[in-house]
C-alpha cells in the first residue's frame, strides 16, 4: 500500500503543481485583459477628453463669434444714433440762422427747385414773419429767367424750416427735413468720416 500511497502522493503533487500553474496562467490571462482594458479605457477616456476639449474650444470660439458680433452691432447703432444727432442738430442750426443768412440759402433753394410757369412760395407763418421786404421781388428774379414767377405765402403749419414750391396741383418740397431726406445716404456718409475718420 506504500506504493499506492506515494502514486496517490505523487498524483497529488503534480495536481498541485498542474492547478498552480493554471492559476498562474489565468492569472495572467487576466491581468493581461485587466491591462488591455485599462489601455482600451484610458485611450477612450483621452480620446474623450480632446473631443471634449475641442467641443469647448469650438464653443469658446462661437460665443466669441456672437460677443464681437454683438459688440459690431452696438457700435454700429451708437455711430448711426451719433450722425443722426448731428443731421438734427444741423438742420436746427439752418432753422435758427439770423434772417440774414436763413432766406439767402433759401433763394439758392428757389434757385435749384423753382421751374417755369406761375407758382406759390408757401412758407411757415413763423418763417414769413421774419421774412425780408425784398424776398419776394429776389425769389421771383431768379425764376424769371425761366419763364416762371412766384408768389410767398404763409401756411399755418410747421414746415421745420424751408419752403414748399407749389405748381398748380404740383408740391416740391423744399423743407429741410425734404431736404435732408433726399440726400441721406450722401450726408451720413460724410458726417461718419469727420467723426470717425476711419
Amino acid at each position: 500500500m506504500a506504493g499506492i500511497e506515494a502514486i496517490v502522493a505523487a498524483i497529488a503533487q503534480e495536481a498541485d503543481e498542474s492547478a498552480l500553474h493554471i492559476v498562474a496562467d489565468a492569472e495572467d490571462a487576466a491581468q493581461k485583459t485587466l491591462d488591455a482594458a485599462h489601455a482600451s479605457a484610458k485611450g477612450e477616456l483621452e480620446a474623450e477628453r480632446a473631443r471634449l476639449a475641442d467641443d469647448a474650444e469650438l464653443a469658446r470660439r462661437r460665443t466669441k463669434s456672437k460677443c464681437d458680433m454683438i459688440v459690431g452691432q452696438r457700435r454700429l447703432a451708437n455711430k448711426q444714433a451719433l450722425v443722426q444727432s448731428v443731421l438734427e442738430r444741423a438742420k436746427d442750426e439752418l432753422r435758427s440762422l439770423e434772417p440774414d443768412a436763413y432766406f439767402p440759402m433759401l433763394l439758392q433753394l428757389v434757385g435749384r427747385y423753382a421751374t417755369s410757369g406761375t407758382g406759390t412760395l408757401l412758407l411757415s407763418a413763423a418763417d414769413e414773419a421774419r421774412m425780408p421786404p425784398d424776398f419776394e421781388e429776389r425769389a421771383n428774379a431768379l425764376v424769371r429767367e425761366r419763364g416762371g414767377s412766384l408768389k410767398v405765402e404763409g401756411v399755418d403749419e410747421d414746415l421745420g424750416g424751408g419752403f414748399i414750391l407749389r405748381y398748380g396741383l404740383v408740391d416740391v418740397s423744399c423743407t429741410l427735413d425734404a431736404l435732408f431726406a433726399e440726400r441721406a445716404d450722401e450726408l451720413r456718409d460724410r458726417v461718419a468720416q469727420l467723426l470717425f475718420q476711419e
